[in-house]
């Protein structure tokens, strides 16, 4: 299946490495700042949100179907080649638009990217029978990235001081890095295309759609992971939206921001290196799944009604045990999908289950931030997540060990 020959232990390094740059955004700390020093309105940035989001449910279906039809390494260099371009916008066009075509561009590259290098990394480790290892790997290229970030971020208020778009111009080189990673990436032949060559394309044109729902039927644990995962991720979008208001709110100046960063991604990178502690202490995956998720909703109450250090304990908090989860959910849902033709389409219509209902509650979230109850919004978002996880824990737990019984019986 592999295209070109790769020792084994290469695999690891160049998925970490353009893990690292590709998400290495610089502007992260003070987009907002960015955005509202050109104009952009409290009004227009939840709405740029909202379409960022928007964008991926008309792009993840059809950039998944490219990933499993035309090879995960194809889709991986294409997403490093458009994130290139997402990162040059904002120097070149500081306007409403200009950002909004930012934004669009970054949601096809991270549609390319999304199912593709988690399916690349894998297949490949399923090849050499290691998948056991990619929790870890995947944990360590989540780390590294946010070390670099640690590097960076607390340079950027500086940096934006001196040159506006400064962040942005560095964020683009960095891509231009993954990209050239990318091109080193050893090929590998999909399920899909493999079938196509042995069996003809004409007799297998089975819609996305369809195919994501025989996945859900065939594996009912898949639906309740998708279902966590939805939860963790659109956490994950809500800390990143509100990190900057929420600060600002309390007294943190610009220039503070991206040192509070590099601290609270100090703690999801801790996260990250270790996703093995859960079973140090005897805790399964599954069941880490539910507790992290469960800790991360509690540390969203904490930031909500603490003073201006407690806020950013409540972020540390929350970073440190999205950065344990993360790899560990990721891992559950590749054990889960039965049929590896359609790897990269099943990640990616994960992916926009994900982004669709963040798109939403953040649009429904600009409301409250508007009337000025943004605390209530996220104390009550995080009551139904713990409450979520209540109700979902034992079904999932119920379909994992079946699962797992199955396993063994066809082994």
């Amino acid at each position: 299946m592999l295209n070109n020959a790769s020792p084994p232990k290469r695999l690891p390094f160049l998925y970490i490495g353009f893990q690292t740059f590709f998400s290495l955004f610089l502007w992260l700390p003070v987009f907002y700042e960015f955005q509202k020093h050109i104009g952009i309105t409290d009004t227009q940035y939840f709405n740029i949100q909202s379409i960022y989001y928007l964008s991926f449910c008309f792009l993840e279906i059809p950039t998944g179907w490219i990933a499993d039809r035309w090879g995960y390494k194809r889709s991986i260099v294409c997403g490093a080649l458009l994130m290139v371009m997402a990162n040059t916008l904002p120097v070149t066009c500081q306007s409403f638009y200009g950002i909004l075509a930012h934004f669009i561009v970054l949601a096809a590259s991270r549609s390319m990217i999304s199912g593709a290098a988690n399916a690349w990394l894998f297949e490949h480790l399923k090849i050499l029978e290691r998948t056991k290892e990619y929790k870890v790997i995947e944990g360590k290229g989540r780390a590294y990235g946010l070390i670099a970030k640690i590097a960076c971020w607390p340079f950027v208020g500086v940096l934006m001081n001196w040159y506006i778009p400064l962040p942005y111009l560095i964020t683009a080189f960095f891509s231009l890095v993954a990209l050239l990673i990318a091109l080193k990436l050893p090929g590998l032949k999909t399920g899909q295309q493999i079938m196509f060559q042995q069996m003809g394309e004409k007799k297998h044109r089975t819609p996305q759609i369809k195919i994501f729902i025989r996945a859900l039927t065939a594996s009912p644990l898949l639906a309740f992971l998708i279902i966590q995962g939805v939860a963790i991720f659109v956490m994950g979008r809500l800390q990143i939206t509100f990190y900057q208001p929420l600060l600002v709110e309390r007294s943190w100046t610009t220039v503070s921001l991206g040192t509070i960063m590099a601290v609270m991604t100090l703690f999801e990178a801790a996260g990250s290196f270790t996703p093995r502690w859960l079973d140090k202490i005897g805790l399964k995956d599954i069941h880490g799944l539910f507790l992290c998720t469960s800790l991360m909703a509690l540390s969203f109450i904490m930031v909500c009604f603490s003073g201006q250090y407690g806020a950013v304990a409540g972020f540390c908090l929350f970073c440190f045990f999205i950065g344990v989860v993360s790899p560990i959910q990721q891992q559950l849902v590749n054990e889960a999908i039965t049929d590896s033709r359609y790897r990269a389409t099943l990640l990616s219509m994960e992916s926009l289950v994900q982004r669709l209902l963040s798109a939403w509650v953040i649009a429904v979230m600009g409301g409250f931030v508007s009337a000025g109850r943004t605390t209530l919004f996220l104390t009550a978002f995080s009551m139904i997540v713990v409450l979520t996880v209540i109700i979902f824990y034992p079904l999932t737990r119920r379909c994992y060990k079946r699962n797992l019984s199955l396993n063994n019986t066809s082994t």
